[in-house]
């Protein structure tokens, strides 16, 4: 996991999108990477904690069996490292502003949904017409906007390892 700013910060944005770029789905780097090529792990993903305040990035895999969790930790860096300095494809990014504008609509299908997200924007930011901007903002974002997180927040000195070992 990774330390990111959270709240309205712009960059939450771009960290979203490169949470969907990292780890969403079968196209997603961590999972063509880590369970289909390397096959370390059997399950991959990556995603940001919505907060207030400060909050985390996560990046995870879990271990195959017979394989060693520092062998998949390993692959996680290489991925992140390959994200900061290589190309993103802009299929990529297309798919980070799909899911994006899928999230917002799910949210606000229902009445309760749409409540909530007013409710919480109300609160924490003073500012329920958040809700009217979040896909134009996503959809405005380039590819240099998730390079540029990637390099900011993905960095050792931000970085928590967990590795759960069961008994």
């Amino acid at each position: 996991a990774y330390q990111v700013p959270g709240g309205i910060n712009p960059d939450m944005d771009a960290l979203s999108a490169l949470a969907t770029v990292m780890g969403s789905g079968r196209s997603s780097r961590l999972y063509e990477n880590l369970v289909r090529q390397q096959q370390v792990a059997v399950q991959a993903g990556a995603g940001v904690v919505q907060a207030k305040g400060p909050t985390f990035m996560y990046l995870e895999g879990m271990a195959a069996q017979g394989k060693d969790p520092a062998d998949v930790e390993k692959a996680i860096y290489a991925e992140v490292e390959k994200v900061q300095t290589g190309p993103i494809q802009e299929w990529e990014l297309d798919k980070a502003r799909n899911a994006a504008r899928r999230s917002l609509v799910g949210s606000l299908a229902s009445s309760l949904q749409r409540a909530i997200l007013l409710s919480r924007y109300t609160v924490f930011y003073n500012d329920p017409a958040i809700v009217n901007t979040r896909y134009e903002r996503i959809a405005s974002l380039k590819i240099e906007d998730l390079q540029r997180v990637a390099r900011q927040y993905l960095v050792p000195a931000n970085r928590a390892v967990i590795v759960p070992v069961p008994a």
